[in-house]
C-alpha cells in the first residue's frame, strides 16, 4: 500500500479521493472534509495536530499534514480496538 493511501478495511476513504489533486486546503474546507467545526480546526492546528503555512491573510493546511492526522486517527483506533 501507498504511504499516501489511507484505508479503512478494503475502502479507499473520502478524504483520500478528495486530497487526490490539491495541496492546499483552506480552513473551511478541511472542516467541511473532517466534518469538524472551524473552531475544532483550529485547535488542532494549535496542539501541532495539523499543520498550515500562511500566504497573505489566508491559512491554508497542507494535504500531507490532513494525510497524518487521517493516518494517525486510524491508528490510534487500531490500537484502542486491539487494547479491549
Amino acid at each position: 500500500m501507498d504511504s499516501n493511501q489511507l484505508v479503512l478495511g478494503d475502502v479507499m476513504t473520502t478524504l483520500e479521493q478528495e486530497l487526490a489533486n490539491k495541496f492546499f486546503f483552506r480552513v473551511k474546507e478541511v472542516s467541511m472534509l473532517l466534518n469538524l467545526s472551524r473552531t475544532r480546526i483550529y485547535e488542532l492546528l494549535d496542539e501541532g495536530k495539523l499543520m498550515s503555512v500562511k500566504e497573505g491573510n489566508k491559512r491554508l493546511i497542507t494535504r500531507q499534514s490532513l494525510i497524518n492526522y487521517a493516518t494517525w486517527l486510524t491508528n490510534r483506533q487500531e490500537r484502542y480496538r486491539k487494547a479491549q
